[in-house]
């Protein structure tokens, strides 16, 4: 009987040590590859290769911005439909794209990003558009 209880307290042991052996091994792999993906700055996210891959140029007039207006801490767009949309200044942002597929000078365009297309990016042809295209209005429109 004292051998049967000794045989059963190795056994346990055995599997416990094994147990934490694979774990430890599996940990360590998932680090390593975190690691490696945080060290290839050059992989871009599938969603910004969805917008390398649009012709910017062809886009209609409902994703063409013709204005920028900064209210508080929003900012107001006018689309070349005439319609109005308004995001919050940290969920819009800014970027440029001036390779052939990039939008035409003067002209940048509005893409929604986020599962729930609360965030935008507006891209334009050259980062000297960006500052010259933002009006900045002082006060919010009062609600009636």
């Amino acid at each position: 009987m004292f051998s049967a209880r000794r045989s059963l307290v190795h056994r346990r042991s055995l599997i416990m040590t094994a147990a934490a052996l694979i774990g430890s091994f599996s940990l360590g792999g998932r680090s390593q590859a975190s690691v490696q993906n945080e060290r290839r700055p050059d992989r871009a996210s599938s969603e910004e290769n969805v917008i390398r891959a649009l012709n910017l140029k062809t886009i209609g007039p409902a994703h063409q911005v013709r204005s920028i207006r900064q209210l508080d801490r929003s900012f107001l767009l006018t689309m070349a439909s005439g319609k109005t949309v308004s995001y919050p200044e940290f969920n819009l942002h800014f970027k440029t794209d001036s390779s052939d597929l990039g939008p035409n000078a003067g002209h940048p365009v509005l893409l929604s990003a986020g599962m729930k297309n609360d965030r935008a990016y507006i891209v334009f042809s050259d980062p000297r558009e960006i500052e010259a295209f933002i009006a900045k209005s002082a006060q919010l429109p009062k609600a009636i």
